[in-house]
């Protein structure tokens, strides 16, 4: 019997998002009329019915950064509900024509904004940039790995007095004990990750203030930060 169910994902997907065939083959086990899953590799530029098997009986596909032509959509004729998804960095999955051919047959197409999933994430990563910074970890770090100099060079028998590093005192002495409290921060945009990161930072005592011109006043409420103008 022909499987009803189609999980199509390219190599270029999946290095950016390595882990969404498995969690759908997951979701979709045991899918009723069987599953059928079909990978291409990098630089595989074949189109979607090159690989498909009894496209005709797939009644739900997921199409991950796999070439989509009309051909393709025209063997999956028996298709009801579908989503079509880019590779990383690509602009569409389907044209336009070809969108508005499949909802004239009664396709079902399911439209994923991911921009929205990674926004914690990034906000997060980008906090910990800013105390790395702040605070010179990498710096330390490396250091820490080759000698004990990094160790020693702050220890109170080598304080030199007021205003120099101490075993309290042991970073940037331009900024207040490398803390993100105190600090201006200025973010441009108050989107999905500006307005989480700025949030962050508000939180920890910074004082925030925040560029967008398409945001509104809540935008800003919400991120902690007041509209630069």
């Amino acid at each position: 019997m022909a499987a009803t169910r189609l999980i199509a994902v390219h190599a270029d997907f999946e290095a950016h998002w390595p882990y969404v065939t498995q969690a759908l083959v997951d979701a979709w086990t045991p899918a009723p009329g069987g599953l059928q899953l079909r990978r291409w590799a990098r630089g595989d530029g074949q189109p979607l019915s090159a690989r498909v098997q009894s496209a005709s009986a797939v009644t739900e596909a997921i199409v991950l950064g796999v070439p989509v032509t009309a051909a393709c959509l025209s063997a999956l004729s028996g298709l009801r509900q579908a989503a079509f998804l880019p590779a990383y960095g690509g602009r569409t999955a389907l044209p336009g024509d070809d969108v508005a051919r499949l909802r004239a047959r009664g396709v079902a197409l399911i439209e994923h904004h991911s921009e929205g999933y990674w926004g914690q994430s990034v906000a997060e990563f980008a906090l910990g940039l800013t105390i790395n910074a702040l605070r010179h970890m990498q710096h330390y770090s490396r250091e820490m790995l080759a000698s004990l100099e990094a160790w020693e060079r702050y220890s109170a028998a080598r304080n030199r007095g007021p205003g120099g590093l101490g075993a309290q005192m042991s970073d940037d002495t331009r900024f207040t004990s490398g803390t993100v409290a105190g600090k201006r921060v200025r973010v441009v945009g108050v989107g999905n990750i500006g307005s989480r990161y700025a949030s962050f930072c508000h939180t920890l005592g910074a004082d925030v203030a925040a560029w967008d011109p398409l945001a509104t006043d809540p935008a800003f409420h919400r991120a902690g930060a007041r509209r630069a103008r």
